[in-house]
């Protein structure tokens, strides 16, 4: 074998190596469902479940301190036993050099409020915490050094009733508090080879996050790309030109909408003052003998194509009561805004690109089902 060929193949094997499957399982809480897989964090490593949140900024977890009834609930993460914990300030600076502050010490807290379409709301207050986050094992891993928000404190029912340790964002970097704590933004910095895009695929049961690249294999059809509006705000978004109903029209988006990619939502996600429009037309769902629901198809018209919701993504139970939840959004800045959560994304293979700034649907392809007996699977690979 050739050198040229010799390094083409060590090249090749390198590239590989900056990819990773992240295997998600699909739980339940709070009447809904997530996906939720697995991060290690520190030295000695620290397991956490988490929410991988497109709609979030922040690596949060709850600190080994905090006394709300929110942390307990969930395994806490023990800074002061890893060896690779830094704490730093706002700035990225430590608080105390050679060491990670014990006992009472000045340092910066940060303020961090959620709003969720499925768990309400949030407010936590969190100390950062610059360490190793960790996503695969040790035979395939990639790690990112990033400012975790350590939360001290959690409050309100949203920390009681998440089925999840934390929440690792994937938003743009408009959404991360300061710099050290973008996510991807870290790991693609440790792992300059790691293109710097992803994939998700949701499945009934179960999902994974392509790190690195997309999964043709999880398409029905090739991938149809659309800008991220405004992203600035660090929110993946597209433009919206209408949402039907069937044949009819029940926001003409004449003012302009938006569609959030929302992976951290369960129920399609309507801000407050279009709530109720869509909510009355969506009740139009009526029974059917033997169970189920008949209604038309929700149509959100992205231009170059659609997402459709078909009845039994948005009504359920005995009388088909519509399933959506409020986004509790600021008016001033935020108009016509819809979150597209696990409803619409497990019909839809989704690609987010952060160096141009687009996001890409198509189809999801069918997944096989295993019958018999099936071992659960590893939560992540």
């Amino acid at each position: 074998m050739s050198l040229l060929s010799m390094s083409l193949l060590a090249l090749a094997a390198l590239a590989a190596a900056d990819r990773l499957v992240v295997r998600l399982q699909r739980v339940p809480g709070n009447g809904t469902h997530f996906y939720v897989g697995r991060v290690s964090v520190g030295e000695p490593k620290q397991s956490f479940s988490v929410l991988f949140d497109t709609a979030s900024g922040h690596v949060l977890l709850p600190h080994g301190a905090c006394k709300s009834p929110a942390c307990h609930k969930h395994q806490r993460f023990l800074p002061w036993k890893s060896s690779t914990a830094v704490g730093v300030n706002s700035n990225g600076l430590p608080v105390q050099t050679n060491q990670y502050p014990v006992g009472k010490v000045r340092r910066d807290a940060v303020n961090l409020e959620f709003s969720q379409a499925d768990l309400g709301e949030g407010v936590a207050e969190a100390v950062l915490v610059k360490d190793k986050v960790c996503l695969g094992t040790d035979l395939n891993q990639l790690c990112a050094n990033v400012d975790v928000m350590a939360a001290v404190s959690m409050e309100k029912s949203m920390f009681e009733e998440m089925p999840y340790d934390g929440i690792v964002g994937l938003g743009l970097g408009g959404l991360s508090a300061e710099a050290g704590s973008d996510f991807v933004g870290s790991l693609t910095a440790m792992h300059p080879l790691l293109p710097p895009q992803i994939g998700l695929s949701l499945g009934a049961q179960s999902g994974e996050i392509y790190l690195g690249y997309q999964e043709v294999s999880r398409m029905a059809q090739d991938l149809t790309w659309f800008p991220v509006l405004h992203p600035e705000d660090g929110f993946w978004e597209v433009s919206v030109q209408a949402v039907r109903l069937g044949n009819r029209t029940v926001d003409s988006c004449e003012s302009g909408c938006r569609g959030i990619i929302d992976t951290g939502a369960s129920r399609l996600g309507v801000q407050r003052e279009n709530f109720e429009v869509l909510r009355s037309a969506l009740s139009t769902a009526s029974p059917l003998v033997g169970g189920g629901c008949r209604g038309e198809d929700l149509i959100f018209d992205l231009g170059k194509m659609a997402l459709t919701l078909r009845v039994e993504d948005y009504a359920a139970g005995n009388s088909c009561t519509p399933q959506l939840g409020a986004l509790e959004l600021d008016p001033k800045d935020f108009h016509g805004v819809y979150a597209f959560g696990e409803a619409t994304l497990r019909h839809y293979y989704t690609a987010l690109d952060w160096t141009s700034r687009r996001i890409g649907f198509a189809p999801a392809a069918k997944r096989r089902v295993s019958l018999g007996r099936e071992k659960m699977a590893p939560i992540y690979a």
